[in-house]
């Protein structure tokens, strides 16, 4: 996987980033026509859908920086910085 990453130029790097990005947000906007469903008690339709369009708009950014890149990046933040005092 990592060979296909580096292998890309920057204009591909961009139409893929691009590409997932718009996927993964339409993906998530449609997911609010199950709206219905999470009211009446049953979340699994919403929430499947709405997780996975944010999850491939989130790995849309592996187009840019590549995916261990941002897997180190997301790993680094200290923990000062999550935790709420």
């Amino acid at each position: 996987m990592m060979v296909f990453f580096s292998a890309l130029s920057y204009q591909e790097r961009l139409m893929g980033f691009g590409a997932c990005f718009i996927v993964g947000y339409v993906i998530t906007f449609s997911s609010f026509s199950r709206f219905v469903h999470l009211l009446e008690g049953n979340p699994v339709p919403f929430v499947s859908i709405y997780s996975l369009g944010n999850i491939l708009s989130l790995l849309s950014m592996g187009f840019l920086c590549g995916p261990s890149r941002q897997l180190r990046l997301v790993c680094c933040i200290r923990i000062e910085t999550v935790i709420v005092k």
